[in-house]
C-alpha cells in the first residue's frame, strides 16, 4: 500500500504516518540544517482540524523557530543549567553560552491547537535524554524539561 504524501511550498513533502497519527517530514532551518517535523492531527479534546489547519500552524511555528530559534536555548539554559551543573555535571560548570552551543535542534512537533515541542539533542549533557522546549498556541515559550 502506498504511503499517502502531501507537499506544502514551505514544509515540503509530508506523509502520513498511521502509527502515530500525523504527518511528517524535514525541514531546512539553516542552509546545511534540516530537522524532522511532525504536525499532530488529534488535540487534548479529540477535535481534528483540516489539513489546511495543520499546514499553517506547521508554517507559523517553523517560521517563529527559524528567526528564534536561539531564545529557546536561553529558554532552554535558563530553565535546566543550574540542574546540569548542580546534579549531571561532574566538571567545571558550563556558562549559558556553553550550555546553549551544545544543544541541537532535532525535530519540532506541531500539535493540533498551534502549540509545538522542540526537541533538541543535549550532546551528551544529560546522558542522551532529549532537551524539550515548548512553544504555547500564542506563540510564546513556555517551558522547557529534559525528556526520554
Amino acid at each position: 500500500m502506498d504511503q499517502e504524501t502531501i507537499y506544502d511550498d514551505m514544509l515540503g513533502a509530508l506523509t502520513w504516518n498511521s502509527d502515530l497519527d500525523w504527518w511528517e517530514g524535514r525541514v531546512d532551518m539553516q542552509s546545511s540544517h534540516s530537522i524532522s517535523i511532525s504536525l499532530t492531527v488529534e488535540d487534548d479534546d479529540n477535535e481534528v482540524p483540516d489539513i489546511d489547519t495543520l499546514l499553517q500552524h506547521g508554517r507559523r511555528i517553523v517560521t517563529f523557530v527559524r528567526e528564534h530559534e536561539p531564545e529557546a536555548r536561553l529558554v532552554a539554559a535558563d530553565t535546566l543549567l543550574e540542574i546540569y551543573n548542580r546534579e549531571w555535571n561532574d566538571e567545571t560548570p558550563l556558562d549559558d553560552e556553553e550550555f546553549m552551543g551544545r544543544l541541537i535542534l532535532d525535530d519540532v512537533n506541531v500539535a493540533a491547537d498551534g502549540s509545538a515541542e522542540l526537541f533538541y539533542k543535549d550532546d551528551g549533557l544529560f546522558a542522551g535524554h532529549t532537551v524539550l522546549v515548548t512553544i504555547d498556541a500564542a506563540g510564546n515559550f513556555a517551558d522547557a524539561d529534559v525528556a526520554g
